[in-house]
């Protein structure tokens, strides 16, 4: 689902919210420290999107814990990044 749907049937009360942004940000800074190819250039809008629409599905089926947000968004990037992720080419 594209992510401006997500967002425009979803709503986060401010802990939660907070969670969700917690989420992405460690996600984001493992993936990067890491040196993960799902961080270079090439897929790293790919990755961010895919990232951000997986935390804030799974949020919104009542997950309110930052660090358990961010294990499945990394779990599910790495079992679905074939199908999900395109390289950006110049």
């Amino acid at each position: 689902m594209p992510l401006s749907r997500l967002l425009a049937r979803t709503t986060f009360d401010l802990e939660h919210a907070k969670a969700i942004c917690d989420a992405f940000d460690g996600a984001w800074i493992f993936l990067r420290h890491s040196q993960s190819a799902f961080a270079s250039n090439a897929f790293a809008a790919a990755t961010r999107q895919l990232l951000a629409q997986r935390i804030i599905e799974t949020a919104g089926h009542g997950m309110r814990d930052s660090a358990q947000l961010q294990a499945d968004a990394l779990r599910y990037l790495q079992d679905n990044s074939i199908q999900h992720l395109d390289p950006v080419t110049d």
